[in-house]
């Protein structure tokens, strides 16, 4: 059976329109240790942490599952430093974006919680309850403490408070799960799953055939 031990996790993919706004933000950042668009895939996470042999059967589901809820609207609104090292481009946590994240916290029961988590060696400045949430699902914004975002930015050097808006309308077309590299990159894509757009399209025809066509 095949299983996943390591750095994984669950992102979304971004439309093409958001893929290309948060790379050139990407690209304005100096001293920057990421380059979307070039090194670095753009993604929203949906979480990820240190696990210890996951079952493909139970990534395959939860593929599936999250697969059927897309495409998803989001609402990107800020661009801010967290950690004193990264720079995130915000969206605004809806109702079906925090289901989505919810749901993936499955995962957390896999957690490998001894030896060095990711964000040890990101030397990155948490709060209390986001060095609690490291301690207990590897990873410091879970549950009410999650915020969407694409992570733009990481600069080693570190990085003043820093917050501007920065707005614009999209939406999410696929979910994958991957092997999670330096930073929060995705190293490796394992698995994807895109909308279910298809079969909206197949309903719509039907419907048009039966009841609206002359």
């Amino acid at each position: 059976m095949t299983t996943y031990t390591g750095q994984y996790g669950f992102v979304l993919s971004p439309e093409q329109r958001l893929q290309q706004e948060s790379c050139a933000i990407s690209a304005s950042i100096e001293n920057n240790s990421i380059a979307l668009g070039r090194t670095h895939e753009p993604h929203l996470t949906l979480y990820h942490t240190k696990v210890c042999d996951v079952p493909e059967v139970f990534v395959d589901r939860l593929l599936h599952e999250i697969g059927m809820q897309l495409p998803i609207s989001v609402s990107f609104t800020t661009v801010t430093s967290f950690g004193e090292k990264f720079m995130f481009w915000n969206a605004r946590c809806s109702a079906d974006l925090l289901k989505l994240h919810q749901h993936t916290l499955q995962l957390s029961k896999y957690f490998h919680a001894s030896g060095i988590q990711q964000t040890d060696t990101e030397k990155v400045t948490l709060s209390t309850k986001e060095l609690c949430n490291v301690k207990y699902f590897g990873h410091p914004l879970v549950h009410d403490m999650w915020q969407p975002h694409i992570t733009v930015g990481y600069v080693p050097t570190g990085v003043n408070m820093y917050s501007r808006k920065h707005i614009m309308d999209g939406f999410c077309n696929s979910v994958a799960f991957v092997e999670v590299g330096s930073y929060g990159t995705i190293a490796r894509i394992i698995k994807c799953s895109a909308a279910k757009t298809a079969n909206k399209i197949d309903i719509r025809v039907m419907l048009w055939y039966f009841w609206d066509r002359p």
